[in-house]
């Protein structure tokens, strides 16, 4: 993606992508021999054969692999974005201008009240659900009389706090900004110098059948339960399973839900094999030097991504925060936001972008080949609605990774765009790969490629987008398909089939004006090129 703004451009962009022509053969090589017969010398020639072709690594896409459907990507708001300028919402939200991150986590605060009311409304404008947690009941209703350092809230009001936080849903919903879901708690785990709350994970269970399902339903709202966002993947089960184990649960928990901090992704089967979505709504790089603004901190970010989605099967992908804390001249550099402390954007939100982008709410996730054979990490997904196919390559190595990428059979897709992320790119168009319609020759390799494809290097250290138009058009638009998609099981404001709609870190409480309508980014305009 090319930013058009106030800050200094990088360096000119260069073609990520080499196009694999025929490849030079080395032809019959004659090779002197000296043969001895009976005492007398001569000089013949032997044939030797050629020596195998070396054969590229090989990205095979399987349709008949099916794995979760994508509900979205996002992030939150939390104390350092209660608004921020206009160019800054497109930046985050839309699908042409910037990368279409298609939901936005707000905290609820104790008062039963968000102060993020400016970037909700121009996150709603822009077609994205929009979802609300608590970190913290009031102190008077906890043991500990305060919200900070933990602490339980009192079963005495289990229903005061149900219906404040039904009463927040039904006042968002009349102001036109109705809540798509509600967590019932942020990391009902974890313990720290800012706004938390602990829970017992049975207590927890008992609190959203007999108190938060409850108070929703009387005020007849139709918004969402997410639980328990547990703080790491580690606790998931912990506190999922007791949700599970109440027969309603199906009638009332729309995604069970938890955070990537400090535990490697899990694949919670038994949440997944019933039928829930499993999303991950809170991370960021866990690199302890803050203010990393190289390509380095979008590997890792994207590397997260890559496990979560792929072992966890996550529906849902959550970066932290938007922004950092502070006022916009004066914030403070954190590796949990998606822009700097200069309020531009980081590589962070380049790598989310890769996905964002173009993996809109209803794609679904399909097979790709085993990364340990290839030594890239890839994922696939597809939108039978809009015949699209969406593959997004990693290439954490120090040296350039020339790739075959075999599509589908009956691939009709004349052409891939190539999106790249390195240290010269920012999420920008390098070129359009053309698709080869003829398998390769060497179809007595261990794995010989039949079906279309096309030929790539993978730039060191890059993160790679692929869009191919399965329809057979000239090419695909890249994203843009109108905000938050329209697919089976939308995430947000589109009419699909489904309504699969759409901390720690440095959670500290960090004030902060985004410059209003008019600060950051001023005049910025993104677009394909």
């Amino acid at each position: 993606m090319n930013v058009k703004s106030s800050w200094t451009p990088g360096p000119s962009r260069h073609s990520g992508a080499v196009l694999r022509g025929s490849q030079r053969r080395l032809g019959r090589l004659f090779v002197p021999i000296v043969a001895t017969t009976l005492g007398a010398s001569c000089i013949g020639y032997h044939d030797v054969p050629d020596p195998p072709e070396p054969q590229l690594p090989r990205v095979k896409i399987h349709l008949d692999q099916k794995f979760q459907t994508m509900a979205g990507f996002g992030a939150s708001s939390a104390w350092t974005a209660p608004t921020m300028s206009a160019d800054m919402a497109d930046f985050f939200f839309s699908e042409e201008k910037g990368i279409g991150l298609s939901l936005l986590r707000v905290q609820i605060k104790p008062w039963g009240e968000t102060t993020e009311l400016g970037t909700v409304d121009l996150a709603v404008e822009r077609g994205v659900a929009v979802w609300g947690a608590p970190w913290s009941p009031p102190a008077e209703w906890k043991d500990t009389n305060s919200t900070v350092e933990g602490g339980y809230l009192l079963p005495q009001h289990y229903q005061d706090w149900a219906d404040r936080l039904a009463n927040f849903a039904d006042a968002m919903d009349a102001r036109g900004t109705p809540m798509f879901a509600i967590s019932a708690q942020n990391e009902p785990d974890y313990v720290n110098h800012w706004d938390t709350c602990q829970w017992e994970e049975h207590d927890f269970a008992d609190f959203i059948f007999d108190n938060l399902v409850p108070a929703l339903q009387e005020r007849d709202l139709s918004t969402k339960i997410l639980a328990p966002e547990s703080q790491n993947w580690g606790r998931l089960a912990e506190f999922a399973d007791p949700i599970l184990d109440r027969e309603e649960a199906a009638d009332h928990i729309y995604a069970l839900a938890a955070h990537a901090y400090d535990h490697s992704p899990i694949d919670y089967t038994r949440g997944r094999e019933a039928g829930f979505q499993i999303w991950q709504t809170e991370v960021s790089d866990p690199e302890d030097a803050p203010g990393d603004r190289s390509i380095n901190s979008g590997l890792r970010v994207a590397n997260e991504m890559f496990n979560d989605i792929s072992v966890a099967q996550v529906s849902a992908w959550h970066y932290w925060w938007l922004l950092p804390p502070g006022e916009a001249d004066e914030s403070t550099e954190s590796n949990g936001a998606l822009f700097n402390g200069a309020y531009e954007p980081t590589y962070r939100a380049y790598a989310m972008g890769h996905f964002s982008k173009f993996v809109r709410p209803g794609f679904e996730r399909i097979g790709t080949s085993d990364p340990s054979r290839t030594l890239v990490k890839t994922l696939a997904f597809k939108s039978d609605k809009q015949e699209r196919l969406v593959i997004v390559a990693l290439n954490e190595g120090d040296t350039p990774l020339t790739v075959d990428v075999a599509l589908p059979d009956g691939s009709q897709a004349k052409e891939a765009q190539f999106w790249l992320s390195d240290a010269e790119h920012q999420l920008e168009r390098v070129t359009s790969i053309d698709v080869q319609d003829e398998p390769t020759a060497d179809a007595a390799a261990e794995d010989p490629i039949t079906t279309p494809y096309f030929t790539v290097e993978l730039r060191k250290r890059s993160i790679a987008t692929f869009v191919l138009d399965e329809a057979g058009n000239d090419s695909a638009t890249g994203g843009n398909q109108g905000s938050s998609g329209d697919g089976d099981g939308d995430a947000s404001s589109g009419d699909g089939d489904g309504d699969t709609m759409s901390g720690d870190g440095d959670e500290s409480a960090g004030g902060g004006g985004q410059g209003g309508a008019d600060g950051g980014l001023a005049g910025a305009t993104m677009s394909d090129p």
